[in-house]
């Protein structure tokens, strides 16, 4: 696969390039497989990734990014994408999982494995941060993004992050809570067929239905957290 990346038509040097394979992971293969790496002086990179679905991401080292999802790769039919970045701060993104049953009967244990994401976070920002030469520490990422809500409606569960703080490689850091969201999921993987990623969009879709969803796993997430305190509480 072939990545273009440019800005206002022309292409960018040095731009950070991350791909990250939209296979499910399992206990055998509990990291996804991706590639990342600097554009050239024609703004171009190539990565030779086994057959599959990507999700390809792109800044210029702050927060002019963008991305495409589901990118075709097979070494029958090489593959070329082009990436126009664009400028917003302070954005919403969502990685949604489709599972093979209702999502409510299995909300809490992906909200629980969310609840150790900062840790992850910090030990896959080290493989991703070093080939691009960034140095920013991992606990310094955790700054910039915030989980606000888990929701879930049918076989669908929805996690949603928000992207704060400027100037950071806005893509490289996405890629990597995408990358330890995928490593948590080893918990419920089972039942996790795919998975989709992309920006909020108000204009996309009505908002009335996640109301519902959303108290939902906010009552789930109460209910764990008082039964690990009452746990606490007995045991003492």
């Amino acid at each position: 696969m072939t990545v273009v990346v440019t800005k206002g038509g022309k292409p960018v040097s040095g731009a950070n390039v991350l791909a990250v394979s939209k296979a499910i992971p399992t206990l055998l293969k509990p990291i996804p497989d991706y590639a990342v790496g600097k554009t050239d002086a024609d703004g171009k990179i190539f990565f030779n990734l086994p057959d599959g679905a990507y999700l390809v991401l792109a800044d210029d080292g702050t927060d002019w990014r963008a991305f495409v999802d589901d990118v075709a790769v097979s070494a029958a039919k090489p593959v070329t994408v082009t990436l126009s970045l664009v400028e917003k701060h302070d954005v919403r993104y969502f990685v949604k999982l489709y599972l093979t049953v209702d999502a409510a009967d299995w909300v809490a244990p992906i909200v629980g494995a969310l609840g150790t994401l900062v840790d992850k976070v910090v030990e896959v920002a080290d493989w991703i941060l070093k080939p691009l030469g960034i140095e920013i520490p991992g606990g310094e990422l955790t700054r910039h993004f915030n989980i606000e809500k888990v929701e879930g409606r049918g076989k669908e569960v929805t996690i949603w992050v928000k992207y704060t703080g400027s100037p950071l490689p806005q893509a490289v850091v996405i890629g990597i809570i995408i990358i330890a969201i995928l490593i948590l999921l080893v918990v419920v993987a089972p039942i996790v067929f795919k998975w989709a990623f992309g920006e909020w969009a108000p204009f996309v879709f009505s908002l009335v239905w996640l109301v519902p969803g959303a108290v939902a796993v906010a009552g789930i997430f109460g209910a764990v957290a008082y039964a690990k305190a009452r746990g606490k509480t007995l045991s003492t």
